[in-house]
């Protein structure tokens, strides 16, 4: 079995060999004729070695979007924004309708049993009944002026 860091070792210089490959040195070659040869070797009469290495910075992509469907892209997704706000503003307010209808609810049931306590401590008799709906009408006052207004 072959050691990993053997492995690696050769894998780390077929890499470097390769890249020296690929960034070999391009010559452009002039002919007797005018025109200009480019070529791996050296030019057998004068000529000039340029840089051929790989362009630095993002390739082409043909399938890139314009400035104009990138900009159209933008509105829509704002439109789409503004839709969505507008529809939690609404949902926001629905919620605030039911919250209020609700808290009218709750303060009418705590009015109608304040009411219930009053009517009932008028018309007993009894003077322990008289001081426990009292106790009770008093009660659901307090909570309504505290709860309610």
């Amino acid at each position: 079995m072959i050691p990993l860091s053997v492995v690696r070792a050769a894998v780390g210089a077929a890499v470097v060999c390769a890249a020296g490959a690929v960034q070999a040195g391009v010559f452009k070659c002039a002919q007797p004729d005018g025109r200009v040869l480019y070529q791996a070797v050296p030019c057998v009469s004068a000529g000039e070695q340029i840089n051929a290495s790989p362009a630095s910075g993002p390739a082409y992509d043909p399938w890139r979007k314009s400035a104009g469907e990138r900009d159209i892209e933008k509105l829509e997704r704002i439109e789409r924004e503004r839709e969505y706000n507008r529809d939690v503003s609404r949902m926001e307010g629905r919620a605030d309708d039911l919250y209020k209808r609700a808290d009218k609810r709750r303060c009418a049931g705590i009015a109608e049993r304040a009411d219930y306590y009053r009517a009932k401590e008028r018309s007993e008799g009894v003077p322990y009944w008289i001081d426990h709906y009292k106790a009770g009408r008093l009660s659901a006052e307090a909570r309504y002026d505290r709860e309610c207004r």
